[in-house]
């Protein structure tokens, strides 16, 4: 006897519903969900400010290195977090009058941060966006956006990037290591985050790395800018 799925009419035998009876974590393989790559977030690593949100209602600390999607602290304060960065995109994020315009890419020409333009006040930052790979979590990668104070950790990933390939590696050749560094300021203490150069990938981690290029390429996996429009952004630096 099988049993119909209604919404996707696949088929499961009755072996395999009573699987799901006695365990609901049981891997049916024909369960019938088809996704949509456009659907699909990729997750970013976002540095914590004394007025980050997760930090104000108590779940993160200041310098905490945390997964925007489930806010789970993926390195604490003084702890490294080991990525391999296997690609780089730079870009214009502006917000005319206050409201988040779009994102716009960079090709080498510097503009103002700030102008007024036929009445419209508009506010620029450069965003260097690094894809990377976090050793062991292998279903998806994961994005840092470098702005401001933290651009220079951007640029000494790039620069690690572009070395490797003049050396006759893949890009994503060495794994590195993230830490966040308190920082005084005119806006008061707050954090910035460092890289340094870690050990160098296994041939596993090449692979997923080059998976994964392949899907941003393609376009199955862009950068979200949701975040952007809301009426409390992340804290910026």
């Amino acid at each position: 006897m099988t049993y119909i799925n209604r919404t996707k009419g696949t088929k499961m035998s009755k072996n395999q519903m009573q699987q799901l009876k006695n365990s609901p974590q049981t891997v049916v393989k024909n369960w019938g969900q088809k996704f949509n790559a456009a659907n699909i977030i990729m997750p970013k690593i976002i540095l914590q400010q004394k007025m980050s949100e997760l930090v104000e209602d108590g779940k993160a600390k200041p310098g905490d290195l945390v997964d925007n999607l489930t806010d789970e602290v993926l390195a604490q304060v003084g702890k490294p977090l080991e990525i391999i960065p296997f690609r780089t995109e730079t870009v214009w994020m502006e917000k005319h009058n206050g409201d988040f315009a779009g994102a716009k890419p960079y090709d080498g020409q510097e503009l103002p941060f700030e102008e007024e333009k036929d009445g419209v006040t508009i506010v620029r930052d450069k965003v260097m966006n690094v894809f990377v790979l976090i050793p062991g979590i292998t279903d998806v990668p994961y994005i840092i956006p470098f702005r401001r104070t933290s651009y220079k950790a951007g640029r000494k990933i790039e620069t690690r990037l572009y070395r490797n390939v003049l050396g006759g590696l893949n890009p994503c050749a060495f794994a590195m290591n993230l830490t966040a560094k308190k920082v005084d300021g005119k806006k008061g203490t707050y954090f910035v985050i460092d890289a340094a150069t870690g050990r160098k990938a296994n041939n596993d981690e090449a692979i997923l790395c080059y998976r994964f290029n392949e899907s941003v390429l393609s376009g199955q996996r862009k950068v979200d800018y949701s975040e952007e429009k809301e009426k409390k952004p992340h804290p910026q630096f």
